[in-house]
């Protein structure tokens, strides 16, 4: 039999969090025994209880977001992202394009996106931030850290506010910290898992904020995610330049060119490209990745080519088994073999390999 005290938790705690399945969020928190401790032990309140139950939510969500393949088409999350720059410049007409676009996805976003609009609305009250108070806000670790609920039943102020942290402790998969607020001077612990929230401040720096799923700023995060999501330029609009966007209101520069070098088993660049970007202007921006990642000129190219076949042919020809290259019978095969490119020198088939393998495998091996 429910008591009419789990009843009115209940209903509190589902209202709050709107999962996609509440009653196995309830069930959840029964099992674990926090329905009971909630408001009865010191140091977990209803407000720590609604924190739990959104963090199970989350993992419903992304749960359905892995099996429906809704991030399939984000692409190689690994690597490191290229945008343009004074070499890899774009054209006038690029840019003036992509500047439009990013004004009017800014201005379509604002009026249609329901998280955008929600969070606007619920957390800063229907005003954008100044770019000085966007920074204080996702700087806090009260933000990072307690809900928009705590604040409210806490009154902590949003943006004024003084934190300590005091204790920090692991439990099991989350941490456990305790914060002491001012205004009012309250002490709160928060547990959860912690994720990464990437902002981009106005000079286009990026810093990356540990999060709390349940917290203002994983709001902030959750909104920001949904928005690349359905973004048409979701490769050209990073996740820290639409939190800053959230927060502000100030339209993310989008880049009509992204490359994406990936150094692993397998080297690969990847171009985001808009489809009024002009060949040539394709062409430059990829040949600045490319020397981005340390794959230039027409000799340095030629010297890997004829690394490349050294290090193929010395493979080829040791066995397994071997544990070193039987170097002098191996430059006689390769002289043989290539009368037009012989090695004389003793060892310059070694010392050939060696920058090979420097050049070619180690970056594989490093990744």
């Amino acid at each position: 039999m429910t008591s009419p005290r789990e009843q009115k938790l209940k209903r509190e705690v589902l209202q709050i969090v709107k999962a996609p399945y509440p009653e196995s969020v309830w069930l959840a928190l029964k099992r674990r025994g926090w329905v009971d401790q909630a408001d009865k032990e010191e140091g977990y309140t209803v407000e720590d209880l609604i924190a739990d139950a959104k963090e199970i939510a989350e993992d419903q969500r992304d749960t359905l977001r892995e099996a429906s393949g809704a991030e399939a088409t984000r692409g190689d999350e690994h690597g490191r992202t290229v945008r343009f720059s004074a070499e890899g410049e774009p054209g006038p007409y690029e840019l003036e394009r992509c500047l439009a676009e990013s004004l009017y996805l800014a201005w379509e976003i604002a009026r249609s996106n329901p998280k955008v609009r929600s969070f606007r609305t619920r957390v800063l009250g229907g005003k954008l931030l100044t770019p000085d108070q966007a920074g204080r806000l996702v700087a806090s670790p009260a933000a990072a850290l307690l809900s928009f609920e705590t604040f409210g039943l806490r009154s902590i102020p949003l943006l004024d506010h003084e934190v300590e942290i005091v204790d920090e402790l692991r439990e099991q998969r989350r941490l456990a910290t305790t914060l002491v607020v001012s205004p009012p001077g309250c002490k709160v612990t928060a547990r959860s898992r912690r994720h990464g929230l990437d902002y981009a401040d106005e000079n286009g720096d990026v810093s990356t904020v540990t999060v709390s799923r349940s917290s203002v700023l994983g709001e902030l995060l959750e909104a920001s995610q949904e928005l690349v999501r359905r973004c048409p330029l979701h490769d050209l609009w990073p996740q820290a330049d639409a939190a800053r966007f959230i927060l502000t209101g100030q339209a993310p520069r989008s880049s009509p060119l992204v490359g994406n070098v990936r150094i692993g088993m397998t080297g690969v660049i990847r171009l985001a490209i808009s489809p009024y970007a002009s060949a040539e202007a394709v062409r430059r921006f990829y040949l600045y990745v490319q020397n981005e990642a340390g794959e230039t000129g027409d000799r340095r190219r030629q010297e890997t080519a004829t690394g490349a076949e050294v290090l193929g042919f010395v493979l080829e020809h040791t066995s397994a088994g071997d544990r070193e290259p039987r170097w002098p019978e191996l430059q006689s095969l390769w002289n043989a073999a290539h009368p037009d490119r012989p090695y004389t020198d003793r060892g310059a088939l070694g010392k050939a390999y060696r920058r090979a393998y420097k050049r070619i495998i180690e970056p594989l091996l490093e990744a």
